[in-house]
């Protein structure tokens, strides 16, 4: 169904990608989702509301920058942080 997807991002600074596929398949890489449906990019949390204007099965929320942690290790000092995910049919 078309409709739109919300969530809160929880850390930042971020960039976050939505993409969205009618197929039956969940796709295996990446670039086989197809067209970006929107890029979100933040210097504090935030929630967020995107619209998904044609038929989708499956959605992906894809962090392409995560913020720095002072709790995370030096080897891996990124953590992303993501609420609650809705998808609303409309």
């Amino acid at each position: 169904a078309s409709g739109t997807v919300s969530f809160e991002v929880g850390s930042a600074p971020y960039v976050v990608d939505v993409f969205a596929t009618a197929g039956e398949q969940i796709p295996a890489q990446v670039d086989r989702w197809g067209e970006r449906v929107e890029r979100l990019t933040g210097n504090s949390p935030a929630p967020h509301t995107v619209p998904i204007p044609t038929a989708a099965r499956h959605v992906l929320v894809l962090f392409q920058q995560a913020a720095r942690s002072p709790t995370c290790d030096g080897g891996l000092p990124y953590r992303a942080m993501l609420g609650e995910l809705a998808f609303v049919a409309g």
